[in-house]
């Protein structure tokens, strides 16, 4: 260890307790030292108070001599009369089984340094070295261990991987367990599939290989709108953790934690590429892309993170918009999927904002401010009164890619956008301020002006998203389906629908969600009431939904249900129901070809 290096050791205490012993050594030049451990992790935008899983927590000097650890806020300790080499000991429980936090069982080990690592104060940009130590437990399972952190050494003792500040020590999370990899290489820069919660017989060699080949297509096409990947990146892994029924992504500045469902590996489905496969991969490509766009071209109150307190922008419409934008049209763009399973993406995402009465209440703006409450923390009643910066952000980008299409009769596209705050601001680690993109789109393309921003973005006005698509040569059908939880498919001859989620529990149908103006808010209905019968038949979830598409228009409905133990009825006479689902197709007049792969691009090899 280096004099002037922070140093922790990492090892499993107890699997089936969720326990990680960590030893934190480093020396001190003052008499009082103050640790901490970050409240939140960047891309995750909610106060999550990671310390509360320090269980224990010690400290001894060189002479073996006990010095006194006092806490003083929720996160942070101080470390009295500790001149010279400090060794702290505490003990980290892990059992979040998603990609923000930390996790052991006997069967997996995971963890980011956010929930792991105790900064030193004043230490902060020295080189960090972190030992993960091969035990026992490790050794009889043939454990192994993955991340994006440079690896130093591996000895039969343990990997030594090193970072040269505390910010890039919580940036590369570790993956522990009987793991499956698989490398490849894009445009001359190491990749690796990194797979846990499987066995190797459970992945074909040949599904590998067909991964490894759609994602160099679709990085590499984010590679070359870029123009090279950040000069921090030696090496890329994709860390995938399966589960019977999993979805979700962290983005880091080499590598991405993913979960995802074991459906991805059925890649085929009647010939195409099956659904759950292509969701897959436009997580995997969604995560990719913020390689360069949050983790390097970032807002400038994210300069540096304040990992203590919440850090406030109105941007994530941009942020996580743009990217939702990009996660499947770079997909289309590389030909990995077709246009009709691209615009199939499009229309899901058109259905999800238009089904909701959130986007008449909030804009996107101040949807990304209120990220912190109202998104990660959505009650039953979300749908009516937030908009997702996610999916109404993406929808925003589609609108101005279209426009700077039309303004430039389609000689530039969104992809410029990219590549202009990549050049000025990722490549230079210059931050975002609130308002520059607006004005750069403003000032260069004839067909965005400031009202689009006040009435899109900072406003709840509807976007002009149907007129757009159809100079883009693409129509707009709406429609019904008979249950809100599908997302794709085709319109029905149905009038009447629930308007609510549901779920089955052992006496009925309870609703979950009532969604304003529909059938459900007529009947009166409310989260937490059980559904029992509907004109005197008994209810099913699985078959409620269409029980109401049967309903005409002007028929009488009559529902039993329990409200909290309490048997209750209600009436309503039957009204048609606005549309929930919309299609997209293509038509064949077009004032521009938006649909043209790699186009306006120089993007050949």
């Amino acid at each position: 260890m280096k004099n002037n290096s922070v140093f922790y050791q990492v090892s499993i205490a107890d699997p089936v307790m969720h326990v990680f012993d960590v030893t934190l050594r480093f020396n001190s030049q003052s008499e009082h030292v103050f640790l901490s451990l970050p409240n939140w992790i960047p891309g995750s935008y909610m106060i999550r108070d990671f310390a509360m899983n320090i269980t224990a927590i010690s400290a001894k000097n060189k002479n073996n001599q006990t010095i006194k650890v006092t806490k003083i806020a929720k996160s942070a300790w101080k470390l009295s009369k500790c001149e010279g080499l400090v060794d702290v000991y505490y003990q980290v429980y892990a059992f979040d089984l998603s990609v923000r936090s930390a996790f052991l069982d006997p069967s997996r080990g995971f963890f980011n340094g956010t929930s792991m690592f105790l900064a030193v104060q004043g230490l902060e940009n020295h080189d960090h070295q972190v030992v993960i130590v091969k035990n026992a437990w490790m050794k009889e399972r043939q454990w192994k261990v993955a991340s994006s952190m440079l690896l130093i050494k591996e000895e039969h003792s343990g990997w030594l991987f090193q970072a040269d500040d505390y910010d890039e020590l919580i940036d590369h999370p570790f993956e522990l367990g009987q793991i499956i990899e698989h490398g490849f290489e894009i445009m001359g820069t190491p990749h690796k599939l990194i797979f846990s919660g499987v066995m190797p017989d459970d992945i074909p060699n040949e599904f590998l290989t067909e991964l490894s080949n759609d994602l160099t297509l679709l990085c590499k096409q984010q590679i070359k709108m870029f123009g090279s990947l950040p000069s921090c990146v030696d090496q890329y892994l994709f860390l995938v953790m399966i589960l019977p029924n999993g979805y979700g992504g962290l983005e880091h500045r080499s590598s991405t934690a993913l979960q995802f469902s074991e459906s991805a590996f059925n890649r085929i489905k009647d010939g195409k590429l099956s659904k759950e496969y292509i969701d897959f991969l436009t997580l995997c490509s969604h995560e990719y892309f913020h390689t360069w766009h949050i983790k390097q071209i970032k807002p400038a109150v994210f300069l540096p993170y304040d990992l203590n307190q919440e850090s406030y922008t109105r941007q994530l419409w941009i942020f996580e918009g743009f990217t939702s934008y990009f996660e499947d049209r770079v997909c289309f763009d590389a030909g990995v999927i077709e246009e009709s399973q691209y615009l199939n993406l499009v229309s899901e995402v058109v259905t999800r904002v238009y089904r909701g009465k959130g986007r008449q209440s909030q804009s996107v703006a101040e949807s990304s401010l209120d990220a912190w409450t109202k998104f990660y923390k959505q009650t039953e009643n979300a749908p009516n009164v937030i908009v997702s910066y996610y999916a109404k952000g993406k929808l925003i980008a589609l609108c101005l890619d279209l426009l700077i299409r039309v303004s430039t009769e389609n000689t530039e596209s969104l992809y410029q956008v990219m590549q202009y705050l990549w050049q000025h601001y990722g490549s230079q680690s210059i931050g975002v301020d609130e308002g520059v993109l607006d004005q750069y789109l403003v000032n260069q393309y004839e067909l965005i002006d400031e009202s689009f921003f006040k009435l899109y973005v900072y406003g709840t006005e509807e976007l002009p998203l149907q007129s757009l698509l159809e100079k883009a040569g693409v129509s707009w059908s709406e429609g019904n389906i008979s249950s809100l939880k599908q997302l794709s498919g085709k319109a029905a001859e149905i009038t009447v629908t629930l308007g609510a989620t549901i779920k089955d529990v052992p006496a009925g149908a309870e609703v979950v969600t009532v969604y304003k103006d529909s059938m459900a808010h007529k009947l009166s209905l409310c989260t937490g009431d059980v559904l029992i019968a509907l004109n005197n038949r008994q209810v099913l979830a699985r078959t409620l939904e269409d029980e109401f598409a049967k309903f005409k228009q002007g028929q009488s409905i009559e529902l039993h249900f329990f409200r909290r133990g309490r048997l209750q009825t209600t009436n309503a006479t039957a009204q048609a129901t606005e549309f929930n689902l919309i299609t997209l197709s293509t038509t064949e007049e077009a004032e521009i070809n938006w649909l043209t792969q790699n186009s306006l691009l120089n993007l050949d090899d």
